[in-house]
């Protein structure tokens, strides 16, 4: 991976500087135009300029193409079971408001969407930004990525541990300091049946769950509701982000598999654990 992002690092500050060669050139052009009127000498600038720009934007929108559609998706495959990314569409507001730790927002976005398999467990993720207004202006109060693992069978309890969000009053959730004393000073935890919620936060279970936390600062909100487990990490910003003039961020990328390397062992503890399940 490290000889592919450095490629795509120097060809991306490549065609950003083919880009703002392109604006000197044409801001060269319009100052001798508007100092001596030499109409062909500006206009060949000028004609250099966009020249440059257009060759240069070409270049950039190929590299990110290439990024999203092809580098990614190949990182996806080597990390994970039938890893695809469409970095077009994302999560639904009523997949992601499932989780029962966010509010129905005023304003949602979601993309890049990611489907795969971890320890065989189907999920699907993607960036999300929930958005709410207060006079007239737009304050995002979620703004990451979200994973959803869809299990066989339906867990005998809910169960939150939050760290910036609330759980919603859809459920009988009870704040709770019994389920276990380490998760207690990272989480706020909540659930239906503390007893057997008990019964998933094996140490396996735990530290996994921490390391989580120590991968994401105190940004983590988790949720086990009927079949599904909710995965919210909100460290605004895009996972896979390629931007202009913007340093590519190979950290998230390597924080990102080290986030499914963890998931793994905790999906492990989850699916081994027939006493969680009903009708297992």
């Amino acid at each position: 991976m490290n000889d592919q992002v450095k490629q795509l690092i120097v060809k991306k500050r490549m065609s950003e500087m083919t880009i703002l060669s392109g604006l000197i050139v044409l801001a060269i052009a319009f100052a001798i135009y508007q100092m001596t009127e030499a109409i062909l000498v500006s206009g060949v600038s000028a004609v250099v300029g966009f020249l440059l720009i257009f060759f240069g934007n070409s270049n950039f929108s190929h590299l990110r193409e290439t990024f999203k559609e092809q580098f990614i998706s190949d990182l996806l495959k080597e990390w994970m079971k039938d890893g695809s990314y469409n970095p077009g569409i994302g999560l639904s507001q009523i997949q992601v408001v499932a989780s029962e730790f966010f509010d129905n927002p005023h304003t949602f976005h979601s993309e890049g969407l990611i489907t795969g398999a971890v320890d065989k467990i189907p999920f699907l993720s993607s960036d999300i930004t929930l958005q709410r207004t207060d006079n007239k202006k737009e304050n995002p109060y979620f703004s990451g990525r979200m994973f959803i693992f869809q299990f066989n069978h339906a867990f005998n309890f809910s169960l939150q541990l939050l760290q910036d969000q609330k759980a919603q009053p859809k459920r009988d959730y009870r704040k709770s300091k019994t389920l276990n004393d380490l998760l207690h000073n990272r989480f706020n935890c909540y659930s239906t049946n503390v007893k057997e919620a008990r019964k998933l936060l094996n140490a396996e279970c735990r530290d996994a769950l921490l390391s989580l936390d120590n991968n994401h600062y105190n940004s983590i909100n988790i949720s086990f509701v009927e079949s599904k487990l909710f995965l919210a990490f909100n460290h605004q910003q895009d996972t896979f982000n390629f931007r202009f003039l913007k340093r590519l961020n190979t950290k998230q990328l390597i924080n990102f598999q080290h986030d499914i390397e963890l998931i793994h062992v905790l999906l492990d503890e989850v699916r081994h654990n027939p006493e969680i399940f009903t009708h297992f």
